[in-house]
């Protein structure tokens, strides 16, 4: 199994955001499609009958599920990042402030 090597490059923290929101936007639509394949297939249920109607049913709240779980997954995405990227400003910011008060020290 092969191996890759990740990472996010946040040194332009606009780019990042720019992203967060374009995958939040993404999000919105999916929550809004599934809703209203939600309602289409309510609707559905009111109209017909029978084995073949119940086994779309059936696969329709599948995809439904699925493309819940996928909107939920994005969610947790966004939220990874958002850590992170307050992590990595927290981290670099505790860097300049440290290197600040060597200087200092050495230069005081």
């Amino acid at each position: 199994m092969a191996t890759g090597n990740y990472s996010l490059n946040v040194q332009d923290q606009a780019s990042v955001n720019d992203w967060k929101a374009r995958a939040q936007k993404l999000n919105e639509q999916a929550e809004r499609t599934i809703r209203e394949a939600a309602q289409a297939l309510e609707e559905f249920k009111d109209t017909a009958e029978g084995n073949v109607f119940e086994q779309v049913c059936t696969y329709s709240n599948q995809v439904i599920n699925g493309m819940t779980q996928v909107m939920q997954g994005m969610n947790e995405i966004l939220t990874a990042v958002d850590k992170m990227i307050n992590m990595v400003l927290e981290k670099g910011k505790e860097l300049v402030d440290g290197v600040i008060d060597v200087v200092g020290k050495v230069f005081g």
